[in-house]
């Protein structure tokens, strides 16, 4: 099929249908080979911010020589934009050679009566495929919708679990109160996983100290006193941190939102985490300031 095709297939495909259970969508990556298993997934909900901090920590890691797939929703033009590799979206042939082999496992599913994977379950398959060919050694997952029954948490071991703020969103899913909405995000905690999160309201905060607390697992809450910011000069803001770890550093984002330090400092938590005195800090400086996340406080006229 060519692209165009492609993409006609996949758009036609039911957005918001009744959800899947996790039990089909682990049916279906098991169908896929289960790509990406044991590799390190770091898997990222929340209302805001989750976009953000899934490019700062991308951006790191790959100034950190790695090899990283990035899953992320929406697109803003091209589907393509949705799976990353190395921070590049996937080009057209690639996308079309995997979506072959995705487009085969779910056909074989509808043969046996079994659904049609959704199209977030689809796009999902497609990028893990992708970035088990492409040998990724770290992938930045991105919830779509929620958190406990997002088609994400079919990834049974994550390395780390990241909730940035939390907000009313998606209520007609999610539920009625910010308690149970934390409640759907903090459902991708997994056993003795370490947790990382953004201070929101103390509701939320409580849910997701209690949740981690039932799983066994570690959990650090980004406050909102952990950095302070400097001012914005030349369409960049700038901030410190009160983290010795980084020193008396000042760090600059390409961005001029006033809650992007809270997003960067807890990508950059994350990142502490994984590489602890392993860490090249003075380079995570410089790929902080050159990521630019198109529709976010992106500025289009003077």
């Amino acid at each position: 099929m060519k692209y165009e095709e492609v993409v006609r297939y996949i758009e036609d495909i039911p957005k918001f249908t009744k959800k899947h259970t996790l039990l089909h969508t682990r049916e279906f990556m098991r169908r896929l080979g289960n790509p990406c298993q044991g590799r390190k997934v770091l898997h990222v909900a929340g209302t805001n911010g989750k976009g953000s901090v899934c490019a700062y920590m991308q951006a790191i890691l790959l100034f950190e020589g790695k090899r990283v797939g990035f899953f992320t929703s929406p697109h803003l033009v091209k589907l393509n934009e949705r799976i990353r590799i190395n921070g590049k979206d996937i080009d057209d042939d690639t996308f079309c050679r995997i979506f072959a082999k995705v487009r085969q496992v779910a056909e074989e599913l509808e043969k046996e009566g079994l659904e049609h994977p959704s199209y977030f379950e689809f796009l999902y398959g497609m990028g893990m495929l992708a970035f088990e060919e492409n040998d990724a050694e770290y992938i930045v997952l991105e919830t779509g919708l929620g958190g406990r029954l997002d088609a994400t948490s079919a990834t049974e071991d994550p390395e780390v679990c990241v909730i940035t703020s939390i907000g009313l969103d998606h209520m007609e899913y999610l539920g009625d109160t910010v308690e149970q909405i934390a409640g759907e995000k903090a459902g991708i905690i997994r056993p003795g996983v370490p947790v990382f999160y953004a201070q929101s309201a103390e509701e939320s905060d409580r849910v997701i100290e209690k949740t981690a607390a039932q799983q066994g697992s570690s959990c650090k809450k980004i406050g909102k006193d952990a950095y302070e910011i400097l001012g914005i000069e030349d369409k960049h803001i700038a901030f410190s941190c009160t983290n010795a770890y980084y020193g008396t550093t000042t760090w600059k984002l390409n961005n001029i939102g006033s809650y992007q330090p809270g997003n960067a400092l807890l990508a950059m938590e994350v990142m502490q985490y994984l590489f602890r005195e392993k860490g090249h800090v003075d380079r995570w400086r410089e790929a902080l300031a050159q990521v630019k996340w198109q529709g976010r406080m992106e500025e289009i006229l003077p």
